[in-house]
């Protein structure tokens, strides 16, 4: 659970790592800082006239982020990297092909499906 302390604290503290200038809502931007028990958080907020306007705050994923939490992973570094196998060539084409056909709403369960058909293709 993500506290008002965490997210001023993240505010105050963090550091803007990703910038939206255009974004549908306006203005936007990703914040990365610490909470009050030192958890990574993200924030998404809009700075506006008289206020800054929180849009969502989260913990981030380490699947889907790189160590420091900076930087976004690429979805096929994503199975390479949660999956911790060493990739070959002849494997890199497989998770390629896999990656067109497997179809998933989210991340993790894209991770969950891949690793499931690498298990069975390399048996």
């Amino acid at each position: 659970m993500i506290f008002a302390s965490d997210v001023r604290k993240v505010i105050e503290e963090g550091e803007i790592i990703e910038d939206y200038p255009g974004g549908a809502r306006g203005h936007s931007c990703l914040m990365l800082g610490k909470g009050t028990d030192g958890r990574p958080i993200h924030i998404v907020c809009a700075p506006k006239d008289e206020y800054l306007a929180v849009i969502t705050a989260y913990m981030p994923d380490e699947a889907q982020w790189s160590e420091d939490y900076r930087t976004r992973i690429e979805p096929w570094n994503v199975c390479i990297a949660k999956a911790k196998w060493r990739v070959e060539v002849r494997h890199f084409i497989l998770i390629v092909k896999m990656f067109t056909s497997v179809s998933t709403t989210s991340p993790r369960g894209f991770v969950s499906n891949v690793e499931k058909s690498i298990s069975k293709k390399l048996r």
